[in-house]
């Protein structure tokens, strides 16, 4: 074994083909109380294997005749620990098949031949090769739209092997490659490129994005018409954001596109809210086609001189501005309401209720033990005083008796016994109680 392959004669070569070594070697592994020796049936297992008494080790018979790793062609392997799947990875490896195949021609053909067949079964074996790559990263990105389309968060806290939750991406992948078996050898045999890493997570997004944003493109470009819809919210992480979307009619069909999140953390005036929006409709190259635009009721949206839409209107005059009809509907309705005294009082008491038990852990406990909870607040919504109004109505025994614990029970503090007794007081007057009870259900548009 100490000599190569390029020092022996055709002939020679052609003699060691069939000649490899296997002998028994003594060659063993204590694991706990088992002790585990060295197996003949492994030459079975895998044609290549050779040994050497001499040494003590196991080589690779097509490496040590045709080059490879020293491991496995000039230093061997000295033990029996994990042997098998050492073995399994080792067969598989690229530099392994291409000897392999130079080592399976020898002999069959002439030298010429030879060396044109190995590069055919390489090419082969190379094709081969890529059509697993692709289903590889075809279920990566099946993985990425699934996330995508069901609004989930792609990554974990701690994403390494020994974590109980490594993240939805990382997860969804470790089921797959249960059932799977290209996808479970990827994982196990690749070292290089396993597609899990934050980079190629986020280049998985913006491949998908980019694709997507392709497919609008040539919508946008068949349409007549467009309008835009834009909101602004804060995140959890006091992040303001605008979202965009175009809407326009495509094959007698209302379509809908979110076109993106725009941080405007740092400028949330008409004018810098304004300026996203030119931006994205002159990169989408649409500023002749939109004929309306769409925005909730505030003054740095819908301002008539300084607002976002009279900004916009400036530049584009077909753009229109209709303002959101759930907002117009809410809005009428609660300054409707509020113009009448006893619904002013009856709404305002109606928010008391949901302001004294959900500031204090202990008073929400109280009522969570009478079967219900409020709804939560929201004074811009209508439909939240329509849900609170009934659950009052629908608890109201039990909202009282939650309410007279507080005032009898001596261990509560005197705010909240006295915010409890005008509560209590509110309960008991008869027209609080009249209004509450003729309320009917709130029916949506």
């Amino acid at each position: 074994m100490s000599q190569r392959l390029g020092s022996f004669s055709y002939e020679e070569k052609c003699n060691l083909k069939g000649k490899r070594p296997t002998p028994h070697l003594s060659l063993e592994y204590k694991e706990a109380k088992t002790l585990r020796k060295f197996q003949l049936s492994w030459y079975s297992k895998f044609n290549w294997l050779a040994g050497s008494v001499e040494r003590n080790k196991l080589f690779c018979y097509i490496y040590v005749l045709f080059r490879g790793e020293n491991e496995w062609s000039i230093n061997g392997i000295p033990n029996i620990k994990n042997l098998v799947r050492k073995a399994k990875k080792h067969q598989i490896s690229k530099k392994n098949l291409t000897n392999k195949e130079s080592f399976h021609m020898l002999g069959k053909n002439r030298i010429e031949h030879s060396i044109s067949e190995s590069r055919r079964l390489t090419a082969i074996n190379h094709n081969k090769q890529v059509d697993i790559n692709r289903k590889i990263l075809t279920r990566l990105i099946d993985v990425v739209c699934f996330l995508g389309k069901q609004e989930l968060a792609f990554r974990g806290h701690r994403e390494n092997e020994g974590s109980l939750n490594k993240g939805n991406y990382c997860e969804i992948l470790d089921l797959l490659a249960k059932e799977e078996q290209f996808i479970r050898e990827h994982f196990c045999t690749n070292s290089v490129f396993k597609g899990t890493s934050h980079d190629i997570q986020n280049d998985l997004i913006h491949c998908v994005t980019t694709v997507l944003n392709s497919h609008i493109l040539k919508e946008l470009k068949i349409t007549n018409f467009i309008s835009i819809q834009a909101d602004e919210t804060t995140d959890v992480s006091c992040q303001s954001q605008m979202s965009l979307i175009f809407r326009y009619i495509l094959d007698n069909k209302i379509e809908e596109r979110l076109i993106g999140f725009f941080d405007v953390s740092k400028n949330k005036t008409a004018a810098g809210l304004s300026e996203v929006i030119l931006n994205e409709l002159s990169k989408w190259n649409i500023g002749k086609k939109v004929v309306c635009q769409t925005y909730d009721g505030t003054s740095v949206m819908a301002g008539e001189k300084n607002g976002v839409q009279s900004i916009i209107q400036n530049i584009y005059p077909m753009a229109i501005f209709i303002h959101c009809y759930a907002h117009q509907l809410n809005l009428v309705l609660l300054h409707g309401a509020k113009s009448i005294k006893d619904v002013k009082l009856f709404i305002a008491n109606l928010t008391m209720f949901h302001t004294f038990f959900s500031r204090s852990s202990k008073r929400s406990s109280l009522l969570r033990e009478q079967g219900f909870k409020l709804p939560n607040q929201c004074n811009t919504r209508w439909n939240y005083h329509s849900r609170a109004a009934l659950t009052i109505k629908t608890h109201f025994n039990e909202l009282k008796n939650a309410v007279s614990h507080v005032v009898d029970d001596p261990g509560w503090n005197s705010n909240s016994v006295c915010t409890a007794s005008g509560i209590l007081s509110i309960m008991n007057n008869r027209k609080f109680v009249y209004l509450l009870m003729s309320f009917k259900k709130y029916k949506k548009y």
